[in-house]
């Protein structure tokens, strides 16, 4: 094992951060936790007042792992993640967002996959915690868990591309906070196209350029990381945007100026392949998806109260000007059954458990010994359908205590599912 105080660890953990250190101290321990000894862990704060500047410096004190790397100059997001990757010593990088937490074992997890299929890029799929300041009060201190196989493999790169133009979503996609990437390929990405982060989804376009850099990527099917949706994020703040906000920065490439989901990430995988045209000439958009999955996401804004007429009319004018094979495959797709969606919205409610089990339960969340002799007693099977647990009922209050009780989750839940012969959708602590 090599020695904490050289000058090249073989982990770096990048966390840039600004004003945030109630989320940055949780993150931070996370990032401890790895029980990787080789590890360096940079906190670069973006133009930070106090805030930041008052938890940050605590790294390099806890376990001599950490390095508070200020950032005086003001910048936005893309300067903050440039400036801190830059002081990364680190063979292999990744990056966690000061909302986010990493689950105990992550990056010994990524990196024995990478190492496994000898490739330089490794993604893990992510769960999903809702903080207290969530908007929706029924989901506050709810963990989501969407389906997972807990495989390990090393698809190819252009079926995740083939997949991403058709379907419009980032499957086994690097989006920073769940990839660990040699440095090399990074290099390798900055001279297809000079700068990251180039456009409002730059974590889509760098994935997909980092994609074709590393030529081989290393996917493990299970949650490694837990991004944090709390009242500020962009994700609960899209719903009280006016229609304005929703169009202020047109987009290349894309019919619908719309800054919907779908809309940034079609914008982006377009530009890059623009950027690397002789790397992935061969992809298609689904452009009848494109305005399925528009139209659903205009429809979600309307459910929370939205005006949307005029981008309504918009999509309206913009779909009668695409090709009759459009339109018609359009009408068709609608009647196929609707995928369940990415960020939750339609995932089943937990159930709610019986007064005796619970009360049952209770002693063994709030025991560290019989949680351990739990978590290994009970069966590792695959998740088929998505769990939402109650914190509450589960023992944890925060995005931090949830990574901690990861395995005995996903276990518990499993195990009542196959006990019923049936697929889990939900969990009952």
């Amino acid at each position: 094992m090599r020695n904490l105080q050289v000058s090249e660890p073989l982990l770096s953990i990048i966390i840039p951060t600004r004003n945030r250190a109630r989320f940055l101290a949780r993150a931070l321990a996370s990032a401890r936790a790895q029980n990787a000894a080789d590890l360096e862990i940079i906190v670069s704060g973006k133009a930070s007042s106090g805030d930041t500047g008052a938890g940050a410096p605590s790294a390099p004190r806890e376990g001599g792992r950490g390095r508070y790397v200020p950032r005086s100059p003001p910048g936005d997001m893309i300067a903050s993640w440039t400036f801190a990757l830059s002081h990364a010593r680190g063979t292999w990088w990744t990056f966690l967002s000061d909302d986010d937490a990493l689950v105990p074992g992550a990056l010994e997890t990524a990196l024995e996959a990478a190492e496994r299929h000898q490739a330089p890029l490794a993604v893990w799929r992510y769960g999903f915690y809702y903080y207290p300041s969530w908007h929706e009060l029924s989901r506050r201190n709810h963990l989501l868990l969407q389906p997972f196989t807990g495989a390990i493999s090393a698809p190819p790169v252009a079926d995740t591309l083939a997949h991403a133009f058709d379907r419009l979503e980032m499957v086994n996609w690097p989006q920073f906070s769940n990839a660990l990437m040699h440095r090399d390929v990074w290099k390798r990405m900055l001279s297809l196209v000079g700068q990251p982060f180039p456009c409002p989804a730059g974590d889509c376009f760098t994935g997909m350029v980092l994609l074709l850099a590393a030529e081989r990527c290393a996917v493990v099917d299970q949650p490694l990381t837990l991004y944090g949706w709390w009242g500020g994020s962009y994700t609960s703040s899209l719903a009280k945007q006016g229609p304005a906000a929703l169009t202020a920065q047109p987009l290349p490439h894309v019919p619908l100026p719309f800054h919907f989901t779908t809309n940034l990430l079609t914008s982006a995988l377009l530009l890059a392949q623009q950027e690397v045209a002789p790397l992935a000439a061969s992809f298609q958009v689904n452009w009848a998806r494109y305005f399925a999955k528009t139209r659903e996401e205009m429809a979600f804004l309307r459910s929370k109260g939205v005006v949307v007429d005029e981008l309504e009319k918009l999509w309206h004018e913009q779909l009668a000007a695409q090709p009759a094979h459009v339109r018609r495959k359009l009408i068709s797709d609608a009647h196929e059954p609707q995928q369940q969606r990415q960020d939750g919205a339609h995932a089943p409610a937990a159930r709610t458990a019986r007064p005796w089990r619970q009360k049952l339960r209770d002693p063994t969340n709030r025991s560290p010994f019989l949680f351990h002799w739990e978590t290994q007693l009970r069966p590792r099977l695959r998740l088929e359908r998505a769990l939402l647990i109650d914190g509450r009922r589960a023992g944890f209050a925060d995005i931090l205590g949830a990574t901690r009780r990861m395995p005995m989750l996903i276990a518990r839940g499993f195990a009542r599912a196959h006990r019923r012969g049936r697929a889990c959708t939900g969990v009952v602590v």
